[in-house]
């Protein structure tokens, strides 16, 4: 069996959140969070972004009423493949309040970084990149059956095999 866990929230509900993520000028970056949100009028959202694996970096905060919050990081430690770099991440946390109360939030691992395709040839950050890549259909038919020493294993064998795009099916 696995645990199960019951959220309690206030009127105001974040049903659904989407980031992207692209470089802008002079080193920056902006991260942009689409927001769907349910309840009565006069919700507000505050989105926060700090780093998660990674020491320093700047913490960043906007709040927005609309469907769409923009966060702009003057000096972002962007996300690489295992063979360009570190896979740098930040927190995205999300908090809803409605008559000043936390009403709903949530939180996840973002990167920063902008994945752009010219004819064949692919970019990452900005940089050209020679893709290496494969499919992976999980290591075991149910999911359930899968957990983290499963995946290290999988990960290290594709690691060694020079691969640098998995296909998830």
């Amino acid at each position: 069996t696995r645990p199960v866990r019951v959220v309690a929230g206030g009127p105001a509900l974040l049903r659904d959140w989407a980031v992207d993520t692209r470089l802008a000028e002079r080193g920056a970056a902006e991260v942009e969070v689409g927001l769907e949100v349910e309840g009565p009028a006069g919700w507000e959202v505050e989105l926060e972004l700090e780093p998660a694996n990674f020491a320093g970096g700047e913490k960043v905060r906007t709040t927005t009423t609309g469907s769409r919050g923009v966060l702009r990081v003057a000096q972002p430690q962007l996300w690489w493949t295992w063979d360009h770099g570190k896979p740098n991440l930040y927190w995205l946390t999300a908090t809803v309040r409605y008559a000043g109360e936390v009403s709903d939030r949530r939180r996840m691992r973002v990167g920063i970084r902008e994945i752009e395709k010219v004819g064949w040839t692919f970019y990452l950050n900005r940089r050209r990149m020679f893709i290496r890549g494969t499919n992976y259909y999980y290591g075991h038919l149910f999911l359930s059956q899968m957990g983290r020493p499963a995946y290290e294993r999988d990960m290290a064998v594709m690691q060694g095999m020079n691969v640098n795009m998995i296909r998830l099916h």
